[in-house]
């Protein structure tokens, strides 16, 4: 999937995605790449369950937000497509993606993280779900990502397939401050976990953050 010939295409199925309405779509791509990887009859009741609950949610009241719930189940489509090519099956990694939000979204309460989502997943959302003023300093951005990488490959290839997904489109943020911060934080942190748990793609992860950054600001219209 991750041909660098293959950018622009990917860049405007997130465009798409942001913009217009193509959660069936995407669900339907998450579904069927699950059918690949095989997941017992129990796990996959679980993941459904989970794509439901991700479905049913309200990530906030702006315009960007109406399709927001792209977003998880696109990660979590990645997540497949990388287990998928690395020979895992981890129904908790897919659990984590359509969920790694909640917690910033208000979605749910910390008290109930943890109750609904016990162990792995809970504490894998804790661990991701970053203190936007600790991040606004280097040594809160430093600690954040020191304790990503005292977690497992999975917990940082999902950290890596979060940042992935939001490159595609971080032209449409018009602050040249926050598109250069952000710039910084991937080339600092991220990028080292994708060259340490997923290699083949550090060509096309440098030439997608190479073009996006061309593009400086933009934002595509749709009718």
């Amino acid at each position: 999937m991750f041909e660098i010939g293959s950018i622009e295409k990917h860049r405007n199925e997130k465009f798409l995605s942001l913009f217009s309405n193509k959660v069936d779509r995407e669900v339907h791509k998450l579904r069927s790449i699950l059918d690949e990887l095989g997941f017992s009859v129990s796990d996959r009741e679980s993941i459904d369950r989970q794509i439901q609950f991700a479905l049913e949610q309200d990530y906030g009241p702006l315009e960007i937000d109406r399709y927001y719930v792209c977003h998880p189940i696109r990660v979590a489509c990645f997540s497949c497509l990388w287990q998928k090519a690395n020979g895992h099956k981890n129904n908790e990694m897919i659990i984590a993606a359509l969920v790694h939000n909640i917690l910033e979204r208000n979605v749910i309460t910390f008290d109930d993280l943890k109750k609904n989502y016990p162990g792995w997943v809970s504490e894998t959302i804790i661990t991701l779900t970053p203190n936007r003023e600790n991040i606004k300093t280097k040594e809160g951005m430093k600690s954040f990502y020191s304790k990503i990488y005292e977690q497992d490959i999975f917990v940082n290839v999902l950290k890596f397939l979060d940042k992935l997904d939001n490159i595609y489109a971080l032209c449409i943020q018009p602050s040249v401050q926050i598109r250069n911060d952000y710039w910084d934080e991937t080339m600092t942190y991220v990028r080292p976990i994708g060259e340490k748990y997923f290699p083949l793609i550090i060509p096309y992860f440098d030439r997608l953050v190479e073009s996006t950054k061309s593009m400086g600001f933009y934002k595509p219209e749709f009718n």
